[in-house]
């Protein structure tokens, strides 16, 4: 079974991201499969068996629970030109690289660690450092 886990931005932004996505609507006459969504930020996906979700479920709500919130600051626009997780292009919003978000992704991943089935990481190639 393969899960996520994301950050969902305040209001502020999601509006602003929202009616960009509402642009896209306009714009294209085909459906875009991602614009729909909510908005979020991934911090991580994995694939785990389905038995083991509730116990998951209780070790991420423990993690979460003990970690401080914290500001996230957005840098640019970019395109996933062909993205393989989307089969298509992906318009996305670069944030900054910090030690608060690296060490909620790695607490996270750690708690997770043992019901792991597969763990991807690709890093992509477009993404600015």
């Amino acid at each position: 079974m393969k899960i996520g886990l994301f950050i969902i931005p305040d209001d502020g932004l999601r509006s602003i991201i929202n009616d960009k996505k509402t642009k896209v609507l306009e714009v294209f006459d085909r459906y875009q499969p991602y614009v729909l969504h909510p908005v979020h930020l991934t911090l991580f996906t994995l694939e785990i068996e389905s038995s083991s979700l509730y116990d998951l479920g209780e070790k991420l709500a423990t993690e979460l629970d003990s970690f401080r919130s914290f500001y996230i600051c957005t840098k640019t626009n970019l395109i996933f030109y062909n993205d393989a997780l989307t089969g298509g292009h992906t318009i996305t919003l670069a944030v900054e690289a910090s030690d608060n978000l690296l060490k909620l992704q790695m607490k996270l991943i750690k708690a997770a660690n043992k019901n792991l089935t597969r763990l991807n990481y690709k890093p992509n190639k477009d993404m600015p450092e």
